[in-house]
């Protein structure tokens, strides 16, 4: 059975004018600690338009995650299901939230890249939505990466698959030469919130008030190609991709999740960035300590976005 040999978070705001970023950090005495499994909960969340759905997803997704969990039998087979329940009611609540008045929670969105590990079975589930991202590096004998995998698929506009099922649902992706391809604003295509983007904010209207005509409640929904007069579906999706692994035993493990202020730096790449934590945890370095500096590393010297890691040294 795997152990946490260490275990940390830590966020820097960078040279963006805010932290719209969050994280979760639950091991198994915080994370319902009467269950057998020996479960942990690890989850980060990016957001973006402002901080509202990260932090409110960071504040209830956990526990709608233990309501999933503890209604059904705890197992991995039941893990998946779990999470996509989860994830759906905190969608609900965020819907919920906006109809007693909260607007902001129309035009306001994150990503999110979530681990539930049972340390009992050894098997590690991921969910995420957008560009947030898991990594699973695994050390050799001496502490060296011998292997850094990405378990999270990034969910872009661009990608074929996700550029089809936005059409599908009615919907337009802006791109040229010079320019991200996005949805609207939005330069991914899955996310929580941003409920301008979905059903039924998608077939909601407003009326032209010098042609009496019908327009989109909003300027990019008319961007990413909402039409009053066809009914339409979510052209921004809130479905997370689930990936399962099982660890091997007698393996060392890094296990990070990061947000894009990481995953993009120019200042680290993903195998360095896995063997600096490495590094840390494995010379008796507090956990908390070894992710601040690292973070501060990645950082460091450059316009840079809202960096978060939580990391786990895994035996």
């Amino acid at each position: 059975m795997p152990t946490i040999q260490a275990l940390g978070a830590a966020t820097a705001k960078g040279t963006r004018p805010s932290q719209q970023d969050a994280y979760t950090i639950l091991p198994p005495e915080q994370f319902l600690p009467k269950a057998d499994n020996n479960l942990a909960l690890f989850a980060v969340y990016d957001g973006h338009g402002s901080g509202i759905v990260s932090k409110h997803a960071s504040q209830h997704l956990p526990s709608l995650l233990t309501q999933s969990l503890t209604s059904s039998a705890l197992n991995p087979e039941s893990y998946e299901s779990a999470i996509k329940s989860a994830i759906s009611s905190e969608e609900e609540q965020i819907v919920q939230a906006f109809k007693d008045g909260e607007e902001e929670y129309a035009f306001a969105g994150s990503t999110l890249a979530l681990v539930l590990l049972d340390l009992k079975s050894g098997t590690l589930f991921t969910g995420n939505m957008g560009d947030s991202k898991v990594f699973l590096g695994t050390l050799d004998s001496g502490d060296q990466v011998e292997d850094v995998k990405c378990l999270t698929k990034s969910h872009k506009p661009s990608s074929p698959d996700e550029k089809q099922r936005i059409e599908n649902a009615g919907g337009t992706v802006l791109q040229d030469q010079h320019e991200i391809p996005r949805i609207g604003a939005l330069n991914m295509s899955r996310a929580l919130g941003d409920l301008e983007y979905k059903t039924p904010f998608t077939n909601l209207s407003a009326t032209n008030p010098d042609t009496n005509e019908e327009t989109p409640l909003t300027r990019e929904q008319a961007r990413a190609g909402v039409e009053p007069s066809k009914k339409q579906g979510d052209l921004l999706s809130s479905e997370p991709d689930i990936t399962r692994i099982n660890l091997d035993q007698g393996k060392k493990y890094v296990l990070a999740l990061v947000s894009d202020g990481v995953s993009d730096s120019p200042n680290v790449d993903d195998e360095g960035f896995i063997q600096m934590l490495a590094k840390g945890f494995t010379s008796g370095i507090r956990g908390e300590a070894v992710v601040r500096e690292v973070i501060d590393q990645v950082v460091d010297g450059i316009q840079s976005d809202n960096a978060t890691c939580v990391g786990v040294l895994l035996q």
